[in-house]
């Protein structure tokens, strides 16, 4: 197996490891973390810009990347300046919306990669303990649409995204491995309350 890394592949970590020592040192890291958001907005278009978010995609989802070694590039840069973007919420609720979305779910996509929108997986509940089965939401068929009725805690920048995918269980009890869906659920969803 070849582990060198493409011509792309080597511009992108340079421009990646310029852009994090230039633009989101120390001083601007900090001064992101005190901010209510938590991370800057401004830098996250700014990443985006620069392919780090496409990068994390594959092409046929609007990307150019999405293979481990575009995401290892990304995030070897990411961490060597300790980012607060949201690059993984990003990675997770993308590739799974992506894996598992229909067409008009994957829209959201590219805004996701132009850095205009920040999104989210939230599913992890109080008391699952990290058993990934372990879903107690309940979704249930509501009109046209669904209603969802529980909790999630522990969401990556939940308080802040546009959008999150939410697993809930469609059939089975709490802890089957069967009948668990994830939903798109905008922020502004009736009902939907979140805490930062």
């Amino acid at each position: 197996m070849n582990f060198t890394h493409t011509e792309d592949r080597r511009m992108l970590a340079d421009t990646l490891g310029r852009y994090v020592a230039e633009q989101a040192g120390f001083a601007a890291r900090m001064a992101a973390a005190a901010s209510p958001e938590g991370f800057s907005r401004a830098r996250w278009a700014a990443f985006a810009e620069l392919g780090a978010i496409g990068a994390l995609f594959t092409e046929g989802d609007g990307g150019y990347g999405g293979a481990g070694f575009d995401i290892a590039v990304v995030f070897e840069a990411l961490g060597a300046g300790l980012v607060l973007e949201p690059f993984l919420p990003a990675l997770m609720a993308g590739s799974a919306l992506a894996h598992a979305g229909t067409a008009e779910h994957k829209t959201l996509l590219a805004p996701l990669m132009a850095g205009k929108q920040v999104a989210t997986l939230a599913h992890e509940e109080p008391g699952s303990f990290g058993e990934l089965q372990h879903v107690a939401t309940r979704a249930e068929r509501h009109g046209e649409g669904w209603l969802l009725q529980g909790h999630k805690t522990a969401v990556p920048l939940g308080d802040q995204a546009d959008w999150l995918l939410v697993s809930a269980r469609t059939a089975g009890a709490t802890t089957d491995a069967e009948g668990i869906s994830l939903f798109v659920v905008p922020a502004d969803a009736p009902g939907l309350v979140r805490r930062g």
